[in-house]
This record gives structure tokens, sequence and C-alpha cells, in this order.
């Protein structure tokens, strides 16, 4: 500034470049007063309508919405693209991207109603200015559908979602991962709306996918495959779920180990599943297998709530068995762990001491069972609207 004058366009540039910096490294209070500093100079020497004016405004909206300050990047954008209109035409590339910047802004700010109009705006224009075969076509789509979802219109999602596979199968190849990815999220959708049967295929067509670019074995294809087993058993096909979750259970063993956390998640999964269909002895070992992972692994309280939930799941197995002195067994425990947890637990609390209460109804032990009633009735009169 010494050399060349507070308001010499090198300052700017200077100014812009630091501010990129600052962004970079998460120093975002810092980042905005340099580019503030750099837009005070472009609009004096260059003008308001200057793009690179207009490029400042929109690292300073972007800077602003990580600070959540959502109005004021609005506002911004909206400037921006009021400008580059003035500029360049309704039309233009430009208007296209900071519409949809703009659109993202909305929909974080939780006007997604709003959102969803900007992005159709800035997809008009990329599909009158490209061509439906160019990736900003599809992922504006994308972004609606996902608009869609957040606003609760699931159906209209999932005809979108159709639509963002083709366009991205036919942009990318239909063997890409982005594709892959797509057809995991109309699944999602599908499944909201309980289509399984067409959920089932979009999901197997990116285990496939999945499969073929990296190997059956690798956590995008393990992932999808696990999903395909939990499609499987909301269908009612719980045999087909079991033989699926068989296949994840192998693969993240080999890949990850017998002890790893994840293992211990697909045990659990694996013993629900079995549970569900009857076969009590096999779910009490996954079960089993499970706990012993978390108890050895254990180590902060995630892995405690986990262990918590593995014992009720085998307390509802022993129930089912008939087996209610062991059920009551566990559940005792199930309780005293919670009961350690803090206050976050308590309503769990309150649906396990009612359950071990009726089990030692079952058991003909009336006086226990009074006293565990008695127990969840004591929390909920202290924690009123639990």
């Amino acid at each position: 500034m010494e050399t060349y004058g507070r308001y010499d366009l090198r300052c700017a540039n200077i100014a812009a470049a630091l501010g990129d910096l600052f962004c970079e490294s998460e120093e975002n209070e810092q980042a905005l007063q340099v580019y503030e500093e750099a837009i005070a100079i472009y609009s004096a020497k260059l003008g308001d309508h200057h793009l690179t004016t207009l490029d400042c405004k929109t690292r300073i909206a972007k800077m602003q919405e990580k600070h959540e300050e959502y109005d004021k990047a609005i506002r911004l954008y909206y400037d921006v693209i009021s400008m580059r209109k003035a500029l360049s035409g309704s039309k233009h590339l430009g208007v296209a991207e900071a519409l949809f910047l703009m659109s993202k802004a909305l929909e974080k700010k939780g006007s997604v109603e709003q959102a969803i109009k900007e992005m159709k705006r800035s997809l008009k224009i990329y599909r009158e200015t490209l061509n439906d075969t160019d990736p900003k076509v599809a992922t504006c789509v994308d972004e609606i559908a996902k608009m869609y979802t957040k606003a609760g219109d699931v159906e209209k999602a999932s005809a979108i979602l159709e639509e963002v596979v083709k366009l991205r199968a036919a942009t990318l190849g239909v063997n890409h991962e982005e594709v892959a990815s797509s057809l995991l999220d109309l699944a999602t959708a599908l499944e909201t709306t309980e289509e399984y049967e067409k959920a089932l295929k979009a999901l197997k067509k990116a285990f496939s996918i999945f499969s073929n670019l990296e190997n059956e074995k690798s956590q995008n294809a393990t992932e999808a495959l696990e999903r395909i087993a939990m499609c499987y058993q909301s269908m009612g096909q719980g045999d087909k779920a079991i033989t699926t979750l068989v296949g994840v259970l192998r693969s993240r063993k080999e890949v990850l180990g017998d002890k790893d956390r994840q293992v211990a998640v697909t045990f659990m999964k694996m013993g629900t599943l079995l549970r569900e269909e009857g076969h009590h002895q096999k779910a009490l070992r996954c079960m089993k297998h499970s706990l012993s992972i978390y108890v050895a692994e254990g180590k902060d309280m995630k892995d405690v709530a986990k262990i918590a939930e593995v014992m009720h799941e085998m307390a509802l197995i022993h129930q089912s068995k008939r087996a209610l002195l062991d059920a009551c067994k566990v559940l005792k425990q199930e309780v005293a762990i919670r009961q350690k947890m803090g206050k976050s637990e308590l309503p769990q609390v309150v649906k396990t001491l009612n359950l071990l209460g009726i089990t030692e109804l079952n058991l003909k032990n009336n006086r226990s069972a009074l006293k565990h009633f008695m127990e969840a009735l004591a929390i909920c009169e202290k924690r009123p609207g639990m």
C-alpha cells in the first residue's frame, strides 16, 4: 500500500489472494475482512458492475454462508445476479452459476420452496445454453430432487432422481461412480414411498457398478449390499435378507478384521433379523459376538450405548425363547448401564423397566414387577412430558 497507494488494483489483487488463503485455512473472519477491502478497491476503480468486482462479491457471499449469515449472502448473490444479467443477458452461464449458489443459500436458510424455484431457473439456463449431457445439468436436477425430498414431496423427488440417473449415465457412462451414487439416492426416495421392488433394482445396479469399479468387498459395494439386505427385510423376505447380510459380514471381517466395530454392527443386524425369523439360537450367538467386540474395543460412551442396545436385543431373544429368567437378568444389566449414562438415557430406562416388569409378571413375580413399574413411574413424574 505504501508503494502503490491504498486504492491501487494491485493491492486489491493481493487482498483477494490473501482472502483465498485465509479461506483455505478456515480463518473465516480474516478472509471476510480482506475480501471486503478488495471489493472496496474494485468497486472504486472498476465499478460495481465489473466481473472482477462481482467475482469478489461471490467470494464474500460464500464466506457469509460459512458464518450462517444467510440473509446477507442471499442479498449479495441477488446483487451479483442482477449485475450479470445487465452485463451479459439473462441466459449467461454466470447468471446460472449465481442462481445455483443463491438457491443453495436459500436451502440452508430453510426457504426450500424458493430454493427450488431459483434452482429451476439455473437449470433452464444451463439446458438452453449447454445441453442435457453437460454435468452441470445433471447436478442441478439432482439438487432439485434433494430439495423436493427435504420439502417432503418424495414422489416428485423419485421421478426427478430417475432423470438424474439417466443424465449421468448418458454423460459419464453407465458404470460411473456418480451414477451409482445417484442410484443410491433414488433407492432412498423409493424406500420412503415403500416402492421396495424399484428400490431393490436400483440398489442392485449400484452394487454392480461399485463391484466393477472397485471390488465386491470395497466399502461402497459392501454398504450397497447391506442396503439390499435391509430392503429385503422391508419386503418381508427375511431369508434373503439374512443370506445377503452373511455376504456383508464376510466382506467386513475379511477387510476390517474380526474385532472391528463395523463387524459388531453387522453381527447385531444379523441377530435382529434371525430373531425376527425365529432362529433364536443363531440370533443369540450373533449378539454375543457383537457384545464381545464392543466390550473389548469399548473406549467411549458410543460403545457403552451400543453395549446397552445389544443387551436389549439379547433380552428380546430370551423372551422369544421363553427363557424369562435370562431375559430378566439381561434387562437388569441394561438398566444399570443406561442409568450410568446420564439423563439422556432416561426415556429408554423407563421403557426397559416396563419391559422388565412385564417379564417379571409372566414369571409370577408380582412384587418385583410392581417395583420396576414404580421405578419407571417415579422417573416419569420427575420428568413430565417425557
